[in-house]
């Protein structure tokens, strides 16, 4: 996955930031952790006070759990005991001698250990690497990169094959990760060690994996992770090579764009500061299955508790930001005197007032009235004007209704400005440059969106309208407006996903022209618990990438200086009938 792929390189080089200078001898890499690790900065630091909270807050609502699932744990995966229980290559050994493999010599299997985890034969064990050595730990690209800290001598923050055979018998390595590991699981003030967390595999999981691998090279592509998909889901999803794509992509920890074993295995366990995958599934794979009449329930009762983009505002290190997104699963919207004991309640309500704040919209302005009778048996509704074309100099645009004159409802307008009117069934508007009237709509008995633009065939002057309609489904999703005259056709995509951008089924390939509107198919709740981008392209061109998020309403895109494209957002009511 693309967040987890981020992740390990920012661990990486928070464990590695001693090893820039290739000049640098092990020893004096290893009295700068010591002295760091007991320095007042690297406290006050991990330490923060609101870090510290959030430490102790995960630290109590977890160990319920995990002396539930620790017999099970320890029985599903070879462990080792004491202090080497969560060296990477240590596990792979064990296993390697418990599968009753022929002997070898100690430096033929140390050879064929590194030959075998160096997945992209660059003849250097990465920290992804050495993760793959121990599948079921929880912590394996933490504790992948403190080993590479403590055994990298050269400072290029890898293993090279000679690094890797001499930290396999050296008691300055096991002196090292043992000091520096447990970080993985938590800082420990007492001086004890924090227990690591295994993942409980059953054979049933992995007769999956290779049922699935028709081609047998060992890793699901997503067309081969598909057959598995369609087990995945009860809903009716309109596009399985989206919702298995989408799979692959929230599962994929090493950006490779497929799943070896081990990411296979995390897809099936229990959510975790390293496993993510229900979450990003429940945030991305609507989107595969825009709504239509069969698919109606699947609206959701708006209950958002937390936004992962205010820990991403919040904190700036990736270990706080997992132990934020962790402890907003857990507290938000939950009732603290029952998940946590009485010494505690005041804290578990300070940290949801810090950690479960959602963006909330500002009020949503009144539509102008129009300021005439409305004829009997008509209903109100209300039409949005919006500017699509650049307004000349300092000409004014101004809409009016059309009564015996045009009577000025909203003035001062200009290009990308919009303007809501109380209208009726019937009633006349006109759209006016200074003195001269350039457009005019007469209005239905529904809630409509108006696009006031450039007429690309008419040379005269006059305007183009169109008029849009639409249903509102309940999922609050916001509408995108092609308002660019300059770029008259492009295709608009969700930036990093293959989900469709619009909820219309007729147009799932994205197109849009100038003037068009389309409902976006990213709906509110998504949104505001995690921002979309939206990539436009003109055959094999990039125009530009704008952000989604949860409180506009309605988007207009423009074009820039050469091409490059920016929006304008509004947070209007009234947008769909």
């Amino acid at each position: 996955m693309n967040t987890l792929l981020l992740g390990t390189l920012l661990i990486q080089s928070a464990y590695a930031v001693f090893l820039r200078s290739p000049e640098v001898h092990m020893r004096a890499q290893l009295d700068q952790l010591k002295k760091d690790s007991r320095g007042d900065d690297f406290l006050n630091d991990w330490k923060a006070p609101l870090v510290g909270q959030m430490q102790a807050m995960e630290k109590l609502l977890s160990d319920k759990k995990d002396s539930r699932s620790a017999q099970a744990a320890v029985a599903a995966s070879p462990v080792l005991r004491g202090g080497g229980a969560t060296l990477p290559w240590a596990q792979a050994l064990l296993s390697k001698k418990e599968a009753k493999e022929p002997k070898k010599g100690a430096e033929e299997d140390k050879k064929a250990l590194f030959t075998k985890f160096d997945i992209n034969k660059d003849k250097n064990l990465s920290v992804a690497e050495i993760a793959k050595m121990a599948p079921t730990d929880k912590d394996r690209f933490c504790n992948a990169a403190v080993a590479v800290t403590c055994a990298d001598t050269d400072g290029d923050e890898s293993l090279n094959e000679k690094e890797f055979g001499a930290s396999l018998n050296s008691s300055e390595f096991t002196a090292c990760y043992l000091q520096f590991e447990p970080h993985c699981h938590g800082h420990a003030d007492t001086g004890g060690n924090p227990a690591p967390k295994f993942l409980n595999v059953s054979k049933n999981i992995t007769n999956k994996f290779r049922k699935a691998d028709t081609n047998k090279d060992g890793k699901l592509s997503v067309d081969e992770f598909a057959a598995v998909a369609k087990n995945m889901t009860n809903t009716n999803v309109t596009n399985m090579h989206c919702f298995s794509a989408v799979s692959v992509r929230c599962a994929d920890e090493d950006g490779s764009s497929s799943l070896d074993m081990v990411e296979f295995i995390d897809v099936f366990s229990e959510g975790s500061l390293m496993n993510d995958f229900q979450h990003c599934m429940s945030l991305n794979s609507p989107a595969c299955s825009p709504l239509t009449p069969s698919n109606k329930s699947s609206v959701p009762n708006h209950t958002v508790l937390y936004s992962t983009e205010l820990c991403q505002d919040l904190f700036a290190y990736k270990f706080e930001r997992d132990i934020c997104v962790s402890l907003q699963q857990k507290v938000c919207g939950a009732n603290c005197t029952r998940i946590v004991n009485k010494g505690n309640v005041t804290e578990c309500k300070e940290l949801q007032g810090m950690l479960c704040k959602l963006a909330k919209p500002a009020l949503v302005p009144k539509p102008l009235t129009h300021g005439g009778n409305v004829p009997n048996n008509t209903l109100n509704t209300t039409v949005t004007v919006c500017i699509a074309f650049p307004t000349p100099g300092a000409a004014r645009v101004w809409v009016a209704r059309e009564a015996g004159g045009p009577r000025p409802l909203a003035t001062k307008l200009s290009y990308l400005d919009c303007t809501q009117v109380r209208a009726f069934r019937g009633m006349d508007i006109g759209v006016y440059v200074g003195p001269r009237k350039v457009a005019s709509h007469k209005c239905t008995e529904r809630d409509e969106l108006v696009m006031v633009g450039v007429s690309l065939k008419d040379e005269l002057g006059d305007k183009a309208v169109v008029a849009y309609s639409f249903h509102d489904e309940g999922m609050r999703r916001p509408i995108l407006c092609h308002a660019a005259p300059t770029v008259p056709a492009m295709s608009v995509g969700a930036y990093g996903r293959t989900w469709h951008a619009f909820s219309n089924t007729k147009n799932l390939e994205g197109s849009l022209a100038y003037l068009q509107c389309e409902v976006l198919a990213q709906d509110h709740d998504d949104l505001l618990k995690e921002h979309e981008t939206l990539e436009f392209s003109n055959k094999t061109t990039i125009l530009g990438h704008i952000e989604v998020g949860p409180l506009p309403t309605l988007y207009l895109v423009r074009a820039g200086p050469a091409h490059e494209l920016r929006s304008k957002a509004h947070e209007l009511g009234h947008l769909k009938y």
